[in-house]
C-alpha cells in the first residue's frame, strides 16, 4: 500500500502545482475545486488498480491445484503487478 499512498500524494502535488500555475495564465483560472477533482480521480484510479491486482491474484489463486494453498491468503508480488498492468497496457513505448 505504500506505492498507492506515494502515487496519490504525487497526484495531489501535481494537481496543486498545475492549478497554481494556471493562476498566472490570463485565459485560465486555478481553483481548489479542480485540485480536489484531480486528486479524487487519482484515488479512483488507485482503487481500480488495486481491484485489478486483487482479481488477478484471486484468479491465479483459484486455478492453483495445491490443496495446501487453498487455505492460505494469496500473496501479490511485484511480478503479479507487472503482469496485470502489462495485460491492461500490452504495448509500451520502451519495448
Amino acid at each position: 500500500m505504500q506505492w498507492a499512498t506515494l502515487a496519490f500524494l504525487n497526484t495531489s502535488l501535481v494537481a496543486t502545482l498545475d492549478e497554481w500555475h494556471q493562476t498566472f495564465l490570463p485565459s485560465r483560472t486555478g481553483t481548489f475545486r479542480d485540485v480536489i477533482l484531480d486528486s479524487s480521480a487519482g484515488l479512483v484510479a488507485q482503487m481500480a488498480v488495486f481491484a485489478l491486482i486483487r482479481m488477478s491474484s484471486r484468479v491465479q489463486y483459484s486455478s492453483s491445484e495445491s490443496s495446501e494453498s487453498r487455505y492460505s491468503e494469496p500473496k501479490v508480488h511485484e511480478n503479479d503487478i507487472g503482469r496485470t498492468l502489462s495485460s491492461l497496457f500490452p504495448l509500451t513505448p520502451f519495448e
